[in-house]
């Protein structure tokens, strides 16, 4: 069986080598064995940086995450019941997993969770590459356990499903072999393939918060156009919802709206994956995906975008037209249309929008308007609008240009 030690040194920097040791020991100490798991090896092994660091643990007692972080001088984060805990040592967070085994009652169905062997760990893992244990015990450090022969997929590139029910078991496997495939480089072997061509129906039995989480991984992705893509040639939006629609204008927009960082990035994408549903049917994708009120506003107010574009492309709107138009919707539904709108006079003026127009208001504020001598009551509000049309549609420019345009409108002028 490969050793990885070489790699393990490469990979991580000294403090975590260091760390994961003491953790080793500790487990050792109290009668297990510990193993670095998940895409923490496969991608040690790779040279690829992961910023997660997964650690299962075989024997030892209940208590064991409480020993090995008073082992290690951490501290125990969270814990639950299957036997799993977040460590925190020395800034470091590591995740502590005992050795499990799972079965699923229905496909859909979260798992049922129980301890078990090594084999049964490796075995509830989703693909080859991710079932990978590398020993970090004294004696043993950097041996790999690879009942599943992960170690040669990753050096040939390929996904492979560990057995022809992985994907009745979780659909959401679907997604990640997208997600893996994209990110890596990689492709899915014959068997792979046809399995999830076969059980792509199951992503339907599969809830819209676990598909959404998926979503949102995807969001992350250097490659997002690619894996989504990859998605739709598979059909596996049209297995989530019928009549989820995701078009090449989509998808070719998708990585410009995945790359700017931020609070709206899942919102945006989320919208920017309704953009082609038929208007009748997003209440039905949103009753199916269940997103935050950012979301859903964001994935109804692209379609209100949408509604209104023959106003949009009249060729003598005016700015302050195209901002009362346009008032309300979320930015993240207007950036969207902005990406994929095919008409060059409508994308232009929705960027007009979002770069310049929206950000333009009155100098002179309610305040200033009674100071100058405007009555309260309703014609403060309205001189105030007629300020901001002006200033949109450019016809002023200035403060005291305000000034002069409001005392033009003042009774007895």
């Amino acid at each position: 069986m490969p050793n990885v030690a070489h790699q393990l040194q490469l990979h991580f920097d000294p403090a975590h080598v260091a760390i994961l040791r003491r953790i080793a020991d500790a487990a050792g100490r109290n009668g297990a064995r510990a193993y670095l798991v998940g895409g923490a090896s496969r991608d040690a092994i790779l040279g690829v940086p992961h910023l997660d660091l997964d650690v299962m643990y075989h024997g030892g007692g209940p208590d064991l995450p409480d020993a090995i972080a008073a082992g290690t001088g951490g501290s125990v984060t969270a814990r639950t019941e299957f036997g799993t805990a977040k460590l925190e040592i020395e800034g470091l967070l590591v995740d502590l997993a005992i050795a499990r085994r799972e079965t699923y009652p229905h496909p859909g169905a979260l798992p049922e969770v129980f301890p078990g062997t090594l084999e049964e760990d490796a075995a509830r893992r989703d693909f080859s590459i991710n079932a990978i244990a590398v020993s970090l015990s004294q004696g043993t450090w950097g041996d790999l356990f690879d009942p599943h022969h992960g170690f040669e997929d990753i050096k040939s590139g390929t996904v492979r499903a560990l057995h022809g029910r992985s994907f009745a078991d979780d659909a959401t496997r679907i997604l990640r072999a997208a997600r893996y495939a994209g990110r890596l480089g990689f492709r899915l072997d014959g068997a792979t393939a046809a399995w999830l061509a076969r059980d792509m129906h199951h992503l339907g039995a599969i809830s819209g918060d676990r598909v959404r989480h998926e979503l949102v991984r995807i969001f992350r992705e250097p490659e997002v156009s690619e894996i989504l893509a990859m998605l739709e040639a598979w059909g596996a939006f049209r297995a989530v919802l019928p009549e989820w629609i995701v078009d090449a204008a989509t998808l070719a927009s998708a990585g410009k709206a995945a790359a700017e960082p931020g609070p709206q990035r899942d919102a945006r994408m989320l919208a920017l994956l309704a953009y082609a549903v038929a208007p009748g049917r997003v209440e039905a994708l949103l009753d199916r995906l269940r997103p935050d009120a950012e979301g859903i506003k964001a994935v109804r107010d692209v379609h209100a975008v949408k509604s209104r574009y023959p106003q949009l492309a009249e060729p003598s709107l005016k700015g302050s037209d195209l901002v009362f138009a346009l008032r309300g919707m979320d930015p993240a539904a207007v950036e969207v249309c902005a990406l994929v709108a095919g008409d060059a006079l409508v994308q232009g003026r929705l960027l007009d929008y979002l770069s310049r127009l929206r950000a333009i208001r009155p100098s002179l504020t309610g305040d200033d308007l009674l100071s100058l001598g405007v009555p309260e009551g309703p014609m403060v509000g309205r001189l105030l609008r007629e300020l901001h049309v002006a200033r949109l549609d450019g016809h002023l420019r200035s403060r005291d240009e305000e000034i002069a345009f409001l005392r033009a409108r003042l009774p007895g002028a």
